[in-house]
């Protein structure tokens, strides 16, 4: 009887703690499919796919906002859209933006309404 009534205590428990995970308390530690871009970031990098690879899609934008490192930012890009000279100057540009977009961020909504 002890370990059911120790079983029964501890559930409750277990489902506090699992509806806590779900409360976002850390930007970086968000899903990147549900990182706010700024307007002008988010035309930028569009217009910038477009060019490169014929697409608009943001997703791997999201994704590489999502990254801590510029070392790691700049080999996804490489990977996703290829070594060129444009691709080069995407990549070092994006992660001046993203730099600052990211101070944009501490004051700001973190989650898609």
């Amino acid at each position: 009887k002890k370990n059911e009534e120790s079983v029964k205590s501890s559930q409750p428990q277990k489902a506090q703690k699992q509806k806590n995970q779900n409360v976002v308390e850390d930007p970086d530690s968000l899903p990147f499919s549900e990182i706010s871009l700024s307007q002008p970031f988010e035309s930028w990098c569009q217009s910038q796919l477009r060019k490169i690879n014929g697409s608009d899609n943001t997703t791997l934008v999201r994704f590489l906002v999502s990254l801590e490192t510029a070392e790691e930012t700049n080999e996804y890009i490489r990977s996703y859209l290829g070594e060129s000279q444009q691709v080069s100057a995407f990549s070092s540009e994006f992660i001046k933006r993203k730099d600052k977009e990211k101070k944009l961020w501490e004051n700001a909504s973190f989650v898609k309404v």
